[in-house]
């Protein structure tokens, strides 16, 4: 499908989701998370794929929610919105391909939440981070951040709303890398790679382990994980990898 505020590209195993609305800073309207609800669907489905790339085109990554459509919704019509962004960010946090977050610039309110869902996440060294909804009557990350930054930090940002830099971020261990603003897109390039090379089997597994590992405490994530393990030793990939190392080559797997 075409796709109106987004640009959906897969390129050599990469597929690169570009929320394309830079007049409006990419803000979220409810159009724009339908088509990101598609896209990511999209990623999961398509067998060529082997990682996602989520960017945002022009200077910002997400302004935020869009203000001139959520100013006038009834309770309603919020509760249906909002279930949008519980379903994008179920499918980017639970799909089988890894999306590397590329945060080319400001990532505020459900754009913060939303790039939080994300496997890698590479920061612009310029890029500030918020859930400044507080500042508007209502608020945002509150379901989020406690899990990722504990109790205090997140009652502040969340209490507060103010904004955070990247590096600030990275010392939060919210994202993985901070670059400047011209090696975002590239560095998000480089570690999908890598991660292309990896078995598409062997991936999948492992961010369904991670998943686990997020959910549930060390011994019953490890109890779970071992039968999913088990599964790769069944498979092509796990005796070519195998049988690479030994052979001092580089493998050559099929994803089964």
């Amino acid at each position: 499908m075409d796709f109106q505020y987004l640009k959906y590209e897969l390129r050599d195993g990469i597929a690169w989701v570009t929320i394309d609305r830079p007049e409006q800073r990419n803000a979220l309207n409810r159009a724009t998370l339908l088509e990101l609800i598609d896209a990511f669907k999209r990623v999961d489905a398509d067998e060529d794929v082997r990682v996602a790339i989520l960017t945002g085109a022009g200077k910002v990554f997400v302004g935020g929610a869009d203000l001139n459509e959520l100013s006038v919704m009834s309770a309603l019509d919020y509760l249906d919105y909002g279930n949008l962004y519980n379903v994008l960010n179920r499918l980017i946090r639970e799909g089988g391909k890894p999306v590397i977050g590329a945060v080319n610039g400001h990532a505020l309110g459900g754009g913060n939440v939303m790039i939080l869902s994300c496997d890698i996440i590479v920061a612009s060294e310029r890029a500030k981070f918020a859930v400044p909804e507080i500042n508007l009557g209502i608020f945002g990350g509150a379901s989020v951040l406690p899990r990722l930054v504990g109790r205090y930090q997140a009652a502040e940002m969340v209490l507060l709303g103010e904004a955070y830099t990247a590096q600030k971020a990275y010392e939060l261990g919210l994202v993985n890398r901070v670059v400047p603003p011209e090696e975002v897109v590239s560095t998000a390039q480089s570690i999908a790679e890598g991660i292309r090379a990896k078995s598409p089997l062997a991936v999948r597994m492992a961010k369904r382990a991670l998943i686990l590992g997020n959910q549930y405490e060390p011994g019953a994530a490890s109890e779970m994980q071992l039968p999913i393990m088990s599964l790769l030793y069944s498979g092509h990939d796990q005796k070519e990898g195998m049988r690479a190392f030994f052979e001092k080559r580089a493998p050559e797997y099929t994803g089964r």
